[in-house]
């Protein structure tokens, strides 16, 4: 697909994509930009993007988000129904359909400012609450759900060197909650109104390579005496134990894992020696690593109980596994610290970051609420779910896609 630029003054630029043609000033985002292009012999991909020029003078630099799908010409079903995402295309405006649109990677590469960031969700949030604002005025029944997680992925790259931009945010989603509250009074307690968060946030100082730990403590062994590797590199042959995810240390089960040596009346004690142990470690400050390490059965019921982590690791304020970790690789370094622009992170124990649930109606006697209440909540009775059940198995294609989505996203 051609682009070409042309510089208008010391400011501006046109920019020519294919037949698309438009017009920018350095410094500023574009709006939604069409493009269309070859894929195949036979196939044209209709996509959508923004656009920034970032300099102008002396070295041109031109940025543009991933190519997203455009609703109108969706070459999978994009919504459910069909014409969900189409209509609101046309009724409301253009959006950005990526899953994570506010391009924490393009900051966290040096590819736009703090400031251009900052715009890029600004605009999000603006056409995001204009949808919304659209699908309640033309309620009258069911569920109305709608996610703003541009707070998030602020807190994400903000959170620990500047908290002004966090608090900003918190006051710009206040003044939302006022306006739909306000919406929501008018029809005079007729519905159900539900304002959640699943987490919160903390500082990530220091990244974790938790497979190195178990090195160090023999419980991972390494081929032919490397000092550092992947699962690829492990002899599981000597190893009872490894990492891979955030939150998680597995047992090499005998029977289980491909390759385990763990017998089942080894189990118990080791999990319970692990547990000691990475409770009683401490990081460069001298604080303890971990703030609570639980079994899999204190987190997890069901069916798939067996396959979870056999530990679930509880970090402490400030520390969170690193990405090598979560790909469960094993590192030289034990501890690293974390000079990200991403220096805050929700991967930790539960308790150090509580989500919270705000309701038009009483809470009281729900105690700890669950997500298994939230259709109780929200329209006043139980679901039978007796007839649903979730896939048995991922097939390796999209295993591999949520690996990549995980990887984009920062967590691996």
């Amino acid at each position: 697909m051609p682009i070409q630029l042309e510089a208008l003054d010391q400011t501006s630029a046109r920019v020519t994509i294919g037949d698309t043609q438009i017009q920018l000033r350095v410094g500023e985002w574009s709006d939604i930009v069409e493009v269309k292009f070859k894929a195949g012999l036979f196939l044209s991909v209709h996509a959508i993007t923004r656009m920034i020029l970032t300099s102008l003078n002396g070295v041109v630099r031109l940025y543009t988000l991933p190519l997203q799908i455009h609703p109108l010409h969706a070459l999978s079903h994009y919504s459910s129904s069909k014409s969900f995402a189409k209509d609101l295309w046309q009724k409301v405006g253009p959006y950005l359909t990526l899953g994570w649109p506010q391009d924490t990677t393009g900051l966290e590469d040096g590819c736009i400012t703090d400031e251009q960031f900052i715009a890029l969700c600004d605009m999000i949030f603006e056409r995001r609450k204009q949808i919304f604002f659209h699908l309640l005025g033309n309620f009258k029944e069911g569920v109305l759900g709608s996610i703003f997680d541009d707070l998030d992925r602020v807190q994400h790259m903000f959170y620990h060197n500047r908290l002004d931009v966090a608090q900003a945010w918190y006051q710009k989603l206040d003044a939302f909650v006022g306006e739909v509250s306000q919406r929501v009074e008018k029809w005079g307690g007729k519905y159900n109104y539900l304002i959640m968060s699943d987490h919160g946030f903390t500082t990530y100082q220091q990244k974790i390579h938790l497979n190195r730990w178990l090195a160090e403590n023999g419980y991972l062994t390494l081929n032919n005496g490397s000092t550092e590797g992947d699962l690829s590199s492990i002899d599981w042959q000597k190893t009872k134990a490894y990492a891979v995810g955030l939150n998680s240390v597995y047992l090499n089960v005998a029977g289980r894992e491909g390759k385990g040596i763990v017998g089942a009346n080894e189990i118990e004690p080791l999990l319970a020696e692990i547990q000691q142990k990475l409770m009683g470690w401490n990081g460069p400050d001298g604080k303890s690593v971990m703030q609570r390490i639980r079994l899999k059965h204190e987190v997890y019921n069901g069916a798939y109980t067996r396959l979870g982590p056999d530990l679930v690791i509880g970090y402490a304020p400030g520390y969170r596994a690193s990405s090598e970790t979560g790909l469960g690789k094993v590192p030289q370094n034990l501890v690293e610290a974390n000079h990200d622009h991403w220096g805050a992170d929700h991967c930790v124990d539960s308790d150090v970051v509580p989500g919270v649930i705000f309701a038009n109606r009483d809470l009281q006697n729900f105690g700890g609420v669950s997500f298994r209440d939230i259709p109780f909540l929200a329209i006043g009775k139980h679901l039978d779910q007796s007839h649903i059940k979730p896939p048995s198995q991922v097939s390796g294609g999209s295993q591999k896609d949520l690996e990549d989505r995980l990887k984009g996203l920062g967590y691996l």
